[in-house]
């Protein structure tokens, strides 16, 4: 065993120590665990790792390979040769019957794996990949955590992994990715909007929603709050409480990628068949604490939810037909009295929106954008702090591949506009020679932003010059930029919000540019760039 797994790491040590006391059976799984060296278990791996979990049960492989996962430290590298094991005992809990437990473990694996060593990148890569393959075979438990990690992962490798399990899934669901996004959700055993509740021996146990937050209230048969469950629940049902403890930090984390995912959906417009956005969205046990607080257009006209009805801004109430179309409102697309009024809507109603919305940063066009025709310089020439621009930008939505001392050109970070025909592009390129250990340059600089057509050849910048042009072949010719003043007004504005937001934030420095960032809820979700 111990030339199989190095001790020190503290799930590594109780592995050892569990495997020498359960006897062969174990013995011979982690012996197969430990020739987990290919990206993907091959067919005969797999035959054979189903034989081993027949002889140890595979309820009892679940719990305890579960327990074993929970040891490994976020905060630690992990040994490779240790890595080659974990990945395998992963791999196995592939070939067990699927599990909420089992996800919610690999979805948490897949974060801890990816937590970055400074200067080098995620402390193992092949431990997140291995729990993303893991989480593709777990059927509905673990779509939504490949779901919700699809809103977090930044690392390249293993979002594209991600991303290619649920276009699997819904190429053979026969639905679009955005179909299975929305009907992958859990309810968590919600029984209404933002509600649950559990008893136990007269004590009540009821998990609300409130602002976007799960909590737990505790009541006595008389109805009174207590603290914290009695401890004769603490004892009496030790299991059932570890469980809904468990959903509700899981129901934190979904309601966080939930929003994520609201959030980015301005520049892709999409639109509902009331009846469907209603059953996905307004109704939805848990998705319905993010929709209710928002501002939405049926039919084109703007409307917010208030005293159990969909309601205009002078509260009229609106009942659309079932075949009614339903969009997110942006208040670029609206005159200012129109958003001042559903400011004060919203202020009159009580009602705290999941993000901006109502007071949405609005970039419009500049006399000097004008003047450019062809480029935004508003946040150019700012040094910035590469690692945390490129974790911004990812979550985002963008396309950004760090930038190393060994490139022979460097790429623009980019966000594809399918919707619009269009590409955006963030001209940046390192501001000297300082790198990490990685080779990846510790700052980069930044410079224009540009809008292509969807199919123009990229720009690349020369690393000695830093000056970007567009890759083209013998017979091309370069296509040139979409004029600003033919970006759609909603287009242009959430792209420029999102530099801003990535350098206001990543800047050397204090500063921020074009953009507050003063929301204590906004800069805490900016920094939380670990995956």
């Amino acid at each position: 065993m111990e030339r199989l797994l190095h001790p020190g790491e503290r799930w590594a040590d109780q592995v050892i120590a569990d495997v020498d006391a359960l006897g062969p059976a174990w013995r011979a799984l982690v012996d197969l665990a430990a020739t987990a060296t290919t990206p993907r278990p091959s067919g005969r791996w797999q035959r054979r790792g189903g034989e081993l979990l027949a002889d140890v049960g595979p309820n009892t492989y679940r719990v305890r390979a579960a327990g074993w996962l929970r040891l490994v430290d976020g905060d630690a590298d992990v040994v490779p040769e240790n890595a080659t094991v974990l990945r395998g005992l992963i791999w196995l809990l592939a070939l067990i019957p699927p599990h909420p437990e089992t996800a919610r473990t690999l979805g948490d694996q897949v974060e801890r794996a990816l937590r970055p060593v400074a200067g080098r990148g995620p402390r193992s890569a092949k431990v997140a990949n291995a729990a993303v393959y893991a989480l593709s075979r777990l059927g509905d438990p673990g779509l939504a955590q490949l779901t919700r990690l699809a809103s977090r992962v930044t690392y390249r490798g293993t979002l594209k992994l991600i991303h290619a399990a649920l276009e699997a899934h819904a190429r053979a669901l026969g639905l679009s990715r955005a179909d299975v996004e929305e009907l992958s959700i859990p309810t968590y055993g919600l029984t209404e909007v933002g509600r649950r509740v559990e008893r136990f021996d007269g004590v009540t146990a009821e998990l609300r929603i409130v602002d976007g937050r799960p909590r737990l209230i505790w009541r006595n048969p008389d109805g009174a709050v207590l603290a914290s469950p009695p401890a004769a629940v603490r004892r009496g049902h030790a299991e059932r409480l570890a469980e809904l403890r468990a959903t509700v930090r899981d129901i934190g984390k979904m309601l966080r990628a939930q929003r994520n995912r609201l959030d980015r959906m301005f520049v892709s417009a999409p639109a509902w068949r009331f009846v469907v956005w209603r059953e996905r969205y307004l109704d939805h046990p848990l998705v319905a604490t993010l929709a209710r607080r928002l501002i939405w257009t049926v039919n084109g006209l703007p409307v917010g939810y208030a005293d159990g009805a969909l309601r205009t801004v002078y509260d009229v109430e609106v009942r659309p037909a079932p075949d009614a179309t339903v969009g997110l409102w942006h208040p670029a697309n609206r005159p200012a009295d129109e958003v001042l009024a559903w400011r004060e809507w919203l202020a009159r109603h009580g009602i705290r929106q999941p993000f901006r919305q109502a007071h949405r940063e609005v970039y419009e066009l500049t006399a000097d954008e004008e003047a450019d025709e062809v480029y935004s310089n508003r946040f150019a020439g700012q040094a910035l702090r590469q690692h945390q621009f490129h974790a911004l930008v990812t979550q985002r939505g963008w396309r950004d591949r760090l930038r190393m001392d060994r490139d022979d050109s460097f790429s623009p970070a980019t966000r594809e506009l399918p919707e619009w025909g269009l590409r955006a592009e963030f001209w940046v390129a390192p501001t000297d020679g300082r790198t990490y250990e990685s080779g990846a340059y510790q700052q980069i600089v930044t410079d224009q932003v540009r809008f292509y057509p969807r199919d123009a050849p990229e720009s690349v910048a020369d690393p000695e010059t830093g000056r970007y042009e567009q890759w083209v072949g013998e017979v091309e010719d370069p296509v040139a930029p979409v004029p600003l003043d033919r970006i759609p007004p909603l287009v242009f504005s959430e792209i420029l919000r999102d530099v801003g937001l990535a350098v206001g934030i990543s800047r050397v420095g204090t500063e921020t540019y074009g953009i507050e960032v003063t929301d204590p809820r906004l800069r805490r979700d900016l920094h939380q760039t670990s995956v």
